[in-house]
C-alpha cells in the first residue's frame, strides 16, 4: 500500500534526478555497471538492460518473465550470451524479498552461431532440477508446461534520449521526436510458465533478476528501472561516492533483502538535495527499495504492477511533472511492434 501511495512521487523524483545527468551509457539501466566492460561474450552480456514481469496476452493463466542484457547491440553485430556466468530469476512467493524459487540459465560456448541453453529450477533445498535445454534463437518446451527462447531481438526499450536531456537542440516542444533506440538490438531470455509453478498461497510475486560471473559472484541485479543509476552515486545532487568507494558496483552486488538498511540512507539523501523533505524522501525511499518488481498473477495491469513491454514510464511522468502540460514525449510505441505471440519482442534489426 505505501509503495503505490507513493509511486507518483517516486516517477517525479526519477523524473528529475536523470532529465539533466542521464547518458548514452545510463538510460534505464544500459551499461550501468562500471566494472562490467565491453568484451562481447563477456562481462558485456552480464550487464541487465531491462526485466519485464506481466500476463501471457495469450494465456491468461501464464506469466512471461524477461531479462535484457548485451546493450545497445548495432544491426548486423554479433553477439553471445556469456558461456562463462550466468543468470537467474530470483522469485519470492510469500513477501518476505528472499527468493523461494531461482531461475538460472547456464550457455555453453557458441559454436556454428548458436549457444546451448539449460534452464534449471532451484527450489529452499538448493539442489537444480533440469527444466529445459536446447539452442538460442529457437522456441525450447519447459517440462511441467511453458516455454522458454533465448536470442537477439529488437531492444523493447524505447524514448526520445535527446529531448529527455534537453540535448541535439530538441525538446518535447518539438514536432519531430525520435526513438533513441531505434535500430538497437539487445539479448533477451523469454520464460513462459504456467502460474501456478511460481505464485504461493497468495496471488502476489516479486522478481528480480541477477548475473554472475564464472566464479558464481553477482555482478548485475535488476527489477525496477533506473534506480541505481538515479539514486545511487555519483550523481549530480551529492556527489561522488567517498574516496576508494564504488558504491554503484556495490549497489549491483548487494541484495534486496537488505535494501532499506544498507541503500535507505543513499536515496533518502539524493531526494532531500535534490528539494524533497525528509519525511518525503523516506517515503519515496520505500516506494524504490527494495528494488524488486511486484506482481499481481491474476492482474493484466501494468508498471507497477509488473511491467509489460507496451508500458511507457517516460509518458507516466511526464504527465506527473507537469500535470498533463506535457502529456507524452511523443514516442509512444516501440520503433518494431511487438508480437502478439511468444516470445513477444520483434525481430532484430
Amino acid at each position: 500500500m505505501l509503495r503505490r501511495a507513493f509511486v507518483s512521487g517516486w516517477l517525479l523524483a526519477l523524473w528529475v534526478l536523470l532529465m539533466p545527468s542521464v547518458g548514452i551509457s545510463h538510460a534505464a539501466d544500459h551499461r550501468d555497471a562500471p566494472n562490467l566492460n565491453l568484451e562481447n561474450g563477456g562481462p558485456r552480456a552480464l550487464d541487465i538492460n531491462d526485466v519485464y514481469l506481466f500476463r501471457s496476452p495469450t494465456n491468461a493463466n501464464n506469466v512471461v518473465m524477461m531479462l535484457t542484457v548485451n546493450p545497445l547491440i548495432a544491426p548486423g553485430e554479433v553477439v553471445f550470451f556469456s558461456s562463462t556466468g550466468s543468470y537467474e530469476f530470483k522469485i519470492d512467493n510469500n513477501g518476505d524479498v528472499v527468493p523461494d524459487i531461482t531461475l538460472n540459465l547456464a550457455f555453453t560456448a557458441p559454436r556454428g552461431g548458436k549457444q546451448e541453453v539449460r534452464l534449471n529450477r532451484i527450489d529452499g533445498n538448493g539442489q537444480p532440477v533440469q527444466l529445459a535445454r536446447g539452442q538460442t534463437g529457437s522456441n525450447i518446451a519447459i517440462r511441467g508446461g511453458g516455454q522458454m527462447r533465448a536470442d537477439v531481438f529488437d531492444d523493447p526499450f524505447f524514448f526520445d534520449l535527446d529531448a529527455f536531456r534537453g540535448t541535439a537542440g530538441r525538446n518535447f516542444n518539438d514536432t519531430n521526436q525520435v526513438d533513441f533506440f531505434k535500430g538497437f538490438n539487445t539479448s533477451i531470455m523469454v520464460i513462459e510458465v504456467p502460474r501456478a509453478t511460481v505464485k504461493g498461497s497468495t496471488n502476489t510475486i516479486t522478481l528480480w533478476c541477477r548475473t554472475l560471473d564464472s566464479l558464481g559472484r553477482q555482478v548485475d541485479r535488476m527489477a525496477i528501472p533506473a534506480v541505481n543509476t538515479a539514486f545511487i552515486r555519483p550523481n549530480r545532487f551529492i556527489g561522488n561516492a567517498p574516496q576508494g568507494q564504488d558504491l554503484k558496483r556495490a549497489f549491483n552486488e548487494s541484495q534486496p533483502v537488505n535494501d532499506r538498511t544498507a541503500w535507505g540512507n543513499e536515496v533518502r539523501n539524493a531526494l532531500v538535495a535534490f528539494g524533497r523533505d525528509p519525511n518525503t524522501a523516506a517515503a519515496i525511499a520505500n516506494v524504490v527499495l527494495p528494488d524488486v518488481l511486484t506482481f499481481d498473477v491474476t492482474n493484466a495491469g501494468g508498471f507497477l504492477n509488473g511491467r509489460r513491454l507496451a508500458d511507457d514510464v517516460i509518458d507516466i511522468e511526464l504527465n506527473l511533472i507537469t500535470g498533463g502540460a506535457i502529456p507524452t514525449d511523443s514516442i509512444p510505441l516501440n520503433d518494431k511492434q511487438f508480437r502478439n505471440q511468444f516470445p513477444y519482442v520483434a525481430a532484430p534489426h
